[in-house]
């Protein structure tokens, strides 16, 4: 997931889909694909898609919120980490 992750702090939101959407196949509980995942659907404009990547994280992880995640999340640009906050409350997470 790490080729997504990079193809998607460069906003090539579906070169990264493509990535992530493999490594979910490889490995359907890896939270930070599924994070990633929403976000990039999101940003790209199909939120529908997003939204049930959003219910699948949580399911995985019932508590999550984009709150406590960019609490933590350690990313060194400020606005990369309000894009992806913004396009994981876009996708219905929780606040």
């Amino acid at each position: 997931t790490a080729e997504g992750r990079i193809l998607y702090y460069a906003r090539r939101y579906d070169q990264a889909i493509g990535w992530l959407r493999k490594a979910q196949r490889s490995n359907a509980r890896f939270c930070a694909c599924h994070r990633t995942l929403a976000a990039s659907l999101t940003l790209s404009g199909d939120t529908e898609a997003a939204k049930v990547v959003a219910q699948d994280l949580l399911k995985l992880e019932p508590r999550f919120s984009v709150s406590t995640f960019t609490s933590w999340y350690p990313l060194q640009r400020k606005d990369d980490l309000e894009r992806l906050a913004s396009g994981l409350r876009l996708a219905n997470l929780p606040k």
